[in-house]
C-alpha cells in the first residue's frame, strides 16, 4: 500500500514540527523512504565505521541490496533536512515566544549549536 504525503499529512504528528532531526544525524545508520525517483528503494545513510561494517556484512550475505545514490540526490537530500531545521526552529520560536528559548533544544546546548551553526554555514 502507498499513500502521497500530502494525503496523510493531516495524520502526522504534531510533535514532528518540532523535530529538527529528519535523518537521524546521531545514529550509526539511518534509513528512509525514497523519493518518487527512487520507489521501491530506501535510502541508507552510514556515518561510523560500525555501520559501515553492518552493511557490508549484510551486503555480503544478499541480506541487503545496494546502489549507489547520484550526487544530486545526495545534495537534495541535505537541503531538505537543512530546511526541515529551519521549520522546526521557527516553529520553536513560535511556540515559545522567543529566539533565545528553543524549548527541548535549551537541555542540550551541544545539539543547539551545532544545529544553529549548520544554519549559519549555509
Amino acid at each position: 500500500v502507498s499513500f502521497e504525503l500530502e494525503d496523510i499529512r493531516k495524520f502526522i504528528n504534531p510533535a514532528c514540527s518540532y523535530c529538527c532531526d529528519m535523518t537521524s544525524q546521531f545514529a550509526d545508520i539511518s534509513v528512509g523512504s525514497g523519493r518518487a525517483r527512487f520507489r521501491g528503494w530506501n535510502t541508507v545513510i552510514v556515518r561510523t565505521d560500525m555501520g559501515i561494517e553492518l552493511i557490508k556484512r549484510a551486503r555480503d550475505k544478499d541480506i541487503l541490496e545496494t546502489q549507489p545514490i547520484p550526487p544530486d540526490s545526495v545534495n537534495n537530500l541535505r537541503e531538505a533536512a537543512l530546511n526541515k531545521v529551519r521549520r522546526a526552529l521557527k516553529n520553536i520560536t513560535m511556540l515559545t515566544g522567543s529566539e533565545q528559548d528553543l524549548g527541548y533544544l535549551n537541555a542540550n546546548p551541544e545539539i543547539r549549536n551545532m544545529l544553529l551553526k549548520k544554519l549559519l554555514e549555509q
